[in-house]
């Protein structure tokens, strides 16, 4: 198995037992408390720990090397995981949130240092097939993590913790099995500051950058914001059954693994660049807009899967292109930027459309 493969396989096992973890895990804790603070503020929180931790991150990947920041991070989870395992058996459930906070925060670190190295080990010409071919495995993990998530946490209970702790250490043997070439990292003496400033003028002054940055940061208001609600807009909306709301989950998920394996499997490139970028915008933007005037729980569905499978499609590219634009020591703070932009557009967005289907109508959401 070549390196860029078997990393894959590590990032994969190491998403399954996180994503069945921050499913069943809020279930367990609202059946244990009778209290909805721990899965209503779970979402909130990581946005607040994938900010910070992008901004770190891409600091620490350019200073030191996105490979040793991937080791670290999975061994201070697996740490941190183990504490909140006996944080739930005693029932400190103050304690126990801050050490979601902090796994979160390092899993957010993971991700970006583990993209970064992914990216190095292959040929920028196939660049975004690599990305596709990873997300394809990564979002397979999540989608399967997500479903079963509730069920293992019904069957093992706090013992799930543990499982979740195993597949983070199978991810990390598989990692460390991968050769690590010696690349002497070109370190700044800059501060954080500084050298988040000189990042930040990096993309001010390039302008693909800069378009990528704004469409990524649009990206990260409508997408994330939209399947958060997604929940509270189906039962609202349409009154529909907990059997239709997992199919809902199941199929939107399937649209993305589906596009992940299109870019995988074809170079778009050769389809025309300019034509493939007209067709997954007017794509995207028909599902948003079944998605604002459906009159019903099918027409929702179909154009949710037609945004769902779009969005891949035009942000794997987005990434490819960020990644080949951004100049080598300043890639990591260049990618966190963006990246903490976007989420901090989710976390804004997010606050606001609560306001405006508590106080509104979740059409005004929608139409917004």
């Amino acid at each position: 198995m070549n390196q860029s493969n078997q990393l894959n396989l590590a990032s994969a096992i190491n998403i399954f037992g996180t994503s069945f973890t921050w499913t069943g895990l809020p279930a367990l804790l609202f059946l244990q408390t009778g209290s909805a603070i721990f899965s209503s503020l779970l979402f909130v929180s990581a946005s607040f720990a994938r900010i910070i931790a992008a901004l770190f991150g891409g600091y620490l990947i350019d200073q030191i090397s996105s490979k040793k920041i991937t080791i670290l991070s999975l061994l201070i989870n697996i740490l941190s995981i183990s504490l909140l395992y006996i944080c739930v058996l005693v029932e400190a459930y103050t304690v126990s949130f801050l050490f979601m906070i902090v796994i979160q925060f390092f899993g957010s670190v993971y991700s970006m240092s583990k993209n970064i190295w992914y990216r190095s080990l292959v040929s920028k010409d196939g660049l975004v097939q690599a990305i596709a071919k990873m997300n394809s495995y990564e979002m397979s993990s999540k989608t399967v993590g997500f479903t079963i998530g509730p069920l293992i946490f019904t069957l093992l209970e706090v013992e799930s913790l543990i499982l979740n702790m195993l597949f983070t250490l199978v991810a990390l043997i598989l990692i460390l099995n991968i050769p690590f070439e010696q690349i002497r990292q070109k370190v700044t003496s800059l501060s954080k500051w500084q050298a988040f400033q000189e990042a930040s003028l990096f993309i001010k002054m390039h302008p693909t950058l800069k378009s990528f940055s704004i469409v990524t940061v649009l990206n990260g208001i409508i997408a994330p914001t939209l399947l958060s609600m997604a929940t509270v807009i189906l039962i609202g909306r349409y009154s529909i059954s907990p059997t239709e709301l997992s199919y809902f989950w199941l199929i939107s998920g399937g649209g993305v693994i589906i596009a992940n394996i299109i870019l995988a499997k074809y170079n778009v490139t050769n389809f025309g660049y300019l034509y493939y970028k007209i067709l997954v915008i007017l794509s995207l933007i028909g599902g948003l807009v079944l998605v604002a005037i459906a009159p019903s729980y099918l027409v929702f569905l179909i154009g949710y899967v037609l945004m769902t499978f779009s969005t891949p499609l035009m942000m794997n590219i987005i990434k490819a292109e960020i990644f080949k634009e951004a100049q080598q020591q300043l890639r990591g703070k260049v990618m966190s930027l963006i990246q903490a932009s976007a989420d901090l557009g989710t976390l804004v967005m997010i606050m606001i459309s609560w306001l405006i289907i508590e106080y509104g109508y979740i059409n005004y959401f929608l139409w917004l």
